[in-house]
C-alpha cells in the first residue's frame, strides 16, 4: 500500500550513455531537464562517438549547470559508459534514460513518490514505445496491468516466458544508490547489463515495485543497440547467467529452475542467431553445420522472420484525439488508473495528424508530457 509522501529534495543522478546519437540527443537531453524534481544532475557518457554528439554535450555543459560529461576515448559499450558515470554519481537515486528516448516531464517526481511511500529499493515505470516508421503506439506491460506491482527476482527471470509477466529487463528503473553501492554493471555484456544488475540487486535483497503509467517513452528504431543481437552479445549474456548461482550461494529451487528455463532460451536464441549470421555471409558450410548440430533452429529461424514481418506493424493513418482526464497530482493514487489508451490515442493522432490540438490547464500540459516532441507533426498549443 503506497502513502502519500511528498518527494524531499533528494538529489537524482540521471545516467546518459550515448555513443553516436546525435540526431535524437537534444530532445532526450532536454526531457531530463525538464523534469519536475528540478534536483538533478545529468551525467552524459559520450562513447567515443564519431558524429558531433560531443559538441552537443559541450553545449549543454554550457547551458546549464547540471549536466556534467565524461568523453571516452574508445568505446566500449553502454555498460563501461555507465559505470562511468555510476563513479562520478552523487545523488540518491539512480536512472538511466538512453540517449535516443525521452521521459515525462513528471516522472522523476512520481516515480520517487512512489518508490518513498512503498519503501522500495527500485521503481519503475511502463514503457510508452513510439516508432518513427508511423506503427501505432504500443507499450511494454499489458493492459490488465492497473496498480502496483511488487517485483521479486523469480518474477523478473521469468519475465518475458511467462504469461503473465512481460520482458522487465526493457524497464528503465530508479534505483537507490545505497543499494548499488560499489555494484557495477558487467562490461563484458553489450545487451542485457541492465537486466543482470537489477537481478543482482534482487537477488541481494532489494526490493522493486513497477507502476502501470508509461512515463518513459522508448524510441523503436533500426538503429536501437537494444535491438541487435549477435552471436557475440548471447554468448556473453550465457556466460553472465553461468556466474549468477556462484556469486548467490543457497538460490532457491525455483529461482535456480528459472535460470535454467532461461539459458535454454538463450541457447534456442543463440541457434538461431548463428544460422542467420551463416546466411548473411553466405556460409553455406557454416549454415549446414549449425543445421545438423541444431536442427531446431530452422524453425526458430522462421519463427523470427515472421516476428519481424508482424513488427513493421501498420501505420496509423488518422487517429482522434480523446477527452483528457482531469489532472491528477503526483500524490493522487488515482493518477495510476488512468486508462493508458487515452496516451495511445493522444499520441498516435499527434504523430501522424496535420491538425491543430490545444492542451490547456494542467491536464493538458500533463497530456503533452506524453508527446515525442522531436517527432510531432501536429501544431500543438499548450496552455
Amino acid at each position: 500500500m503506497i502513502t502519500a509522501v511528498r518527494p524531499g529534495p533528494a538529489l537524482v543522478t540521471v545516467v546518459m550513455a550515448n555513443f553516436n546519437g546525435m540526431r535524437h540527443l537534444n530532445a532526450a537531453i532536454r526531457s531530463v531537464l525538464d523534469q519536475s524534481h528540478a534536483n538533478l544532475e545529468l551525467i552524459v557518457v559520450d562513447d567515443a562517438s564519431t558524429d558531433a554528439s560531443a559538441t552537443i554535450i559541450n553545449e549543454w555543459t554550457r547551458a546549464d549547470g547540471r549536466v556534467r560529461a565524461i568523453l571516452q576515448e574508445s568505446n566500449g559499450g553502454p555498460a563501461r559508459a555507465r559505470n562511468a558515470a555510476l563513479a562520478m554519481a552523487k545523488g540518491e537515486w539512480i536512472a538511466i534514460v538512453d540517449a535516443d528516448d525521452q521521459i515525462h516531464p513528471e516522472r522523476l517526481e512520481r516515480l520517487i513518490l512512489a518508490a518513498e511511500g512503498a519503501g522500495a529499493d527500485i521503481v519503475a515505470d511502463d514503457l510508452l514505445h513510439f516508432y518513427e516508421d508511423g506503427s501505432p503506439v504500443t507499450f511494454l506491460l499489458p493492459a490488465d496491468w492497473r496498480d502496483v506491482r511488487p517485483i521479486t527476482a523469480l518474477d523478473w527471470i521469468e519475465g518475458g516466458s511467462r504469461p503473465d509477466m512481460p520482458a522487465l529487463g526493457y524497464l528503465k528503473p530508479l534505483i537507490r544508490r545505497s543499494i548499488i553501492s560499489r555494484r557495477r554493471y558487467d562490461e563484458t555484456m553489450r545487451i542485457g547489463e541492465d537486466w543482470e544488475l537489477v537481478l543482482q540487486l534482487l537477488l541481494a535483497g532489494a526490493s522493486m515495485i513497477v507502476l502501470p503509467q508509461p512515463w518513459y517513452l522508448y524510441r523503436r528504431h533500426a538503429g536501437s543497440i537494444s535491438h541487435r543481437l549477435s552471436s557475440a552479445t548471447l554468448e556473453a549474456m550465457m556466460r553472465v547467467d553461468d556466474g549468477i548461482p556462484l556469486d548467490h550461494c543457497n538460490l532457491r529451487p525455483d529461482i535456480t529452475r528459472a535460470l535454467a528455463h532461461r539459458r535454454s532460451g538463450l541457447l534456442a536464441q543463440l541457434e538461431v542467431q548463428k544460422l542467420i549470421e551463416a546466411i548473411k555471409r553466405r556460409d553455406a558450410a557454416d549454415g549446414l553445420a549449425v543445421l545438423m548440430a541444431a536442427p531446431r533452429s530452422a524453425l526458430g529461424l522462421g519463427v523470427v522472420m515472421a516476428g519481424r514481418l508482424r513488427a513493421r506493424g501498420t501505420p496509423v493513418h488518422s487517429a482522434n484525439v480523446p477527452p483528457l482526464p482531469d489532472y491528477a497530482p503526483p500524490e493522487a493514487r488515482d493518477a495510476l488508473r488512468i486508462d493508458r489508451s487515452i496516451w495511445e490515442q493522444l499520441v498516435n493522432a499527434v504523430l501522424t495528424g496535420r491538425q491543430n490540438i490545444r492542451l490547456e490547464g494542467p491536464a493538458g500540459r500533463y497530456a503533452a508530457g506524453f508527446l515525442p516532441q522531436d517527432l510531432i507533426k501536429s501544431q500543438v498549443v499548450t496552455g
